[in-house]
């Protein structure tokens, strides 16, 4: 088995695939899967998986509205590394942030997460006040705004034996699974220079796979989560003179 696989998630007007092969260190075991959207004549939903060269696969899928997340799913279930980095083409991955995610997978972490303020989250993000909520609702306010959602994150392998990487379509509630699943999730940091511009349809989407994730908490845990009301007495009744 390959130890790692890199995916890149192509969500740029232009393909620069070639600009993105030049630009990772040269590293033994190691494999790429480069996904990017493709326009067609005619309505398909045919995947086209192109192998460039020994470790180099192109995974070219239909572009469609309200899909965002299909190239993720897509890319995990290409990769044959134990160990899986994914990233987008808005940002270059760095050697060293390579080194940052794949030394917690390889001692044991189930997904490692970036995370810019582990204890003071972006607020100024509509997304990350979503994550935010959704982790201290998991239990696991350490993690700030960190999610699935942002780039890069690695993922080990083992993981979709507990949560089928299928799921990767919803990111915020395959990581809610995870955590209540115990499977352990890290954060490593990363600086980074601007944050993620979401439009009105990119940002309803993802806000929608939060709710959803919360749906899966309130189905395993009840529908307070499993908070306590503090014995609210709700059978009361207050009278007024």
């Amino acid at each position: 088995m390959t130890e790692l696989s890199i995916v890149v998630l192509n969500r740029l007007p232009n393909d620069p695939m070639s600009k993105v092969q030049s630009s990772l260190p040269p590293m033994e075991n190691l494999e790429l899967i480069y996904v990017t959207p493709i326009v067609t004549p005619i309505q398909t939903d045919r995947v086209n998986v192109v192998r460039v060269n020994s470790n180099t696969l192109r995974i070219e899928y239909p572009s469609a509205p309200g899909g965002i997340e299909t190239d993720r799913m897509l890319g995990a279930v290409h990769a044959s590394g134990a160990h899986i980095l994914f990233m987008d083409t808005h940002r270059q991955l760095l050697p060293y942030e390579i080194t940052n995610m794949h030394t917690p997978l390889k001692n044991g972490a189930s997904i490692v997460l970036r995370s810019k303020f582990p204890r003071d989250p972006e607020m100024s993000d509509t997304v990350a006040l979503a994550s935010t909520a959704l982790n201290l609702i998991l239990d696991r306010p350490e993690l700030g705004a960190a999610s699935l959602t942002r780039f890069p994150h690695g993922i080990n392998r083992d993981v979709f034996h507990t949560v089928p990487r299928e799921e990767l379509w919803n990111p915020p509630r395959f990581l809610a699974k995870c955590v209540l699943n115990r499977l352990r999730v890290e954060t490593f940091y990363r600086e980074e220079d601007s944050g993620p511009f979401w439009d009105e349809s990119t940002l309803s989407h993802i806000l929608a796979d939060h709710l959803e994730a919360l749906r899966e908490i309130t189905e395993q845990k009840g529908p307070r989560a499993g908070y306590t009301d503090m014995q609210r007495r709700r059978n009361a009744k207050v009278g007024f003179a």
